[in-house]
């Protein structure tokens, strides 16, 4: 991984991290999280680590992605906990996590539970409470709100819009 070129106060270096100016992480930020979102809502298929380059990434930000992703989302995870996985504390692991991700570890976390939670309301049977409790929500129009911030609609109009194509290429191939 070293070898990389990166700018620190104006200076080239070479070393195993990609970092970004200050300006650049809130345009990356900013950027990270409206490609996510917009990715979130045109592709089904899309994963939470779309953008993500594990050569370009402190080896410690990879490693929480990949225990985040295994991460039983039904349950409470704590990000001091995750941090200390890491040998982070719980402010170095937010920044190095932003800086290198675009978004902060809790809206990561938030996309997973979504897409989970998009992929169980199109292709099982589950009730939308059944769904909310195995991504780690209690509160139903928490959940409603976060899925529709998230996709731009209603998980009920989800799961009717994802039969109703269904239904439609089925019927089609079968004419």
């Amino acid at each position: 991984m070293t070898g990389h070129s990166i700018t620190h106060r104006g200076e080239k270096r070479s070393g195993p991290y990609y970092t970004v100016s200050n300006s650049e992480s809130r345009g990356m930020q900013f950027l990270g999280l409206r490609k996510l979102t917009q990715l979130l809502r045109t592709n089904r298929s899309c994963s939470a680590n779309a953008s993500i380059n594990e050569h370009d990434m402190d080896p410690r930000v990879f490693a929480t992605v990949q225990i985040l992703k295994r991460a039983d989302l039904s349950q409470q995870i704590r990000l001091h906990e995750v941090a200390a996985l890491v040998n982070l504390s719980t402010s170095r692991f937010r920044h190095l996590f932003s800086q290198q991700i675009g978004i902060s570890p809790r809206r990561y976390l938030a996309i997973l539970r979504m897409q989970k939670a998009r992929h169980l309301i199109e292709t099982s049977f589950l009730r939308i409470k059944e769904v909310m409790a195995l991504v780690g929500y209690s509160d139903a129009s928490d959940f409603v709100h976060q899925y529709k911030s998230t996709f731009g609609i209603a998980p009920s109009v989800s799961r009717r819009e994802f039969s109703d194509q269904t239904t439609h290429s089925t019927s089609s191939t079968n004419e």
